[in-house]
């Protein structure tokens, strides 16, 4: 996940001139410090909402297949295509740099709430994602 926030970021900057606002937004927030850690815990909280089922111990997730690391990447990848646009929800968290659980948590559940209420509408681009992730605890 980390590697995926690092190579989101560095293609936007590569866009330049060519980033739409939101993108340049989606930068400014991936800039600041503890934006990184805050979008890894609240992708955890969303993780029922991005696989469609409900996880009884997180701490079993696993990719089915987690030989090619540059293939799970890219799969990361495509969670944070759908999550980035929505970074505003979380930028309450690290207004004065994530030191505030209870603010970090906070925006991780608004996140969360926010995925859910769309989350028909993201089923079939999150599908194969979903179908990479054993959930067989």
């Amino acid at each position: 996940m980390g590697r995926a926030i690092d190579e989101f970021k560095i293609n936007l900057k590569n866009k330049k001139e060519q980033r739409t606002d939101i993108e340049d937004d989606e930068l400014n927030f991936l800039s600041k410090r503890g934006s990184k850690m805050l979008l890894i815990s609240a992708v955890s909280t969303c993780m029922e909402s991005l696989l469609g089922k409900k996880i009884l111990d997180s701490w079993r997730l696993v990719f089915k297949d987690n030989k090619n690391f540059d293939k799970l990447v890219e799969e990361w990848k495509a969670i944070l295509d759908v999550l980035m646009p929505w970074h505003s929800t979380l930028e309450p968290a690290i207004v004065s740099g994530l030191k505030s659980k209870e603010a970090t948590q906070n925006a991780a559940k608004q996140l969360r709430a926010t995925l859910t209420s769309f989350s028909s509408m993201y089923a079939q681009q999150l599908k194969p994602f979903s179908d990479s992730i054993n959930t067989d605890m």
